[in-house]
């Protein structure tokens, strides 16, 4: 779906604002079953031309992001014990 995206220029705004939806659903989903795939689903998704008027979606990925390096600096903190 990033792909397509990225490579079909989407100018209609209902196309562009369900697919960010779709993307942050399945990150949100992702980052709590596997946060390194939602990891790399953000990476794609910082790939993507986002404007300034998806601010709040924008905000989202910060927010996954955060979420991760969290889970990772958890996780080694506990591994370490």
């Amino acid at each position: 779906m990033i792909t397509y995206s990225i490579n079909e220029k989407l100018y209609h705004q209902r196309w562009y604002d369900e697919v960010l939806a779709a993307i942050l659903n399945s990150i949100s989903i992702l980052v709590r079953r596997n946060y390194l795939l939602a990891e790399k689903l953000l990476d794609r998704f910082d790939q993507m031309k986002v404007s300034d008027g998806y601010a709040c979606e924008k905000m989202h990925a910060q927010l996954y992001r955060a979420f991760i390096t969290y889970i990772k600096t958890r996780v080694v903190l506990v591994k370490s014990f």
